[in-house]
């Protein structure tokens, strides 16, 4: 919920500028960071869940950026 687990998704939105290419993060973040923990969710969250998620990660960054 807070965006920390196995990856770190509120600093997501500065590392991968653009919504498309966080996608592809989430979607596959191996093609990004080799050997990383972090699962690959294509196939796994329907393609419809991705634009919201997109949109949840950016209120973590934007939250984080207030405190």
């Amino acid at each position: 919920m807070n965006g920390v687990g196995v990856c770190d998704l509120v600093e997501a939105g500065k590392k991968y500028d653009t919504d498309e290419k966080l996608s592809a993060f989430i979607h596959d973040a191996s093609t990004f960071v080799p050997d990383t923990k972090t699962p690959t969710w294509e196939g796994t969250i329907p393609e419809a869940d991705f634009a919201p998620l997109i949109a949840y990660v950016h209120t973590l960054e934007k939250a984080a950026a207030q405190k």
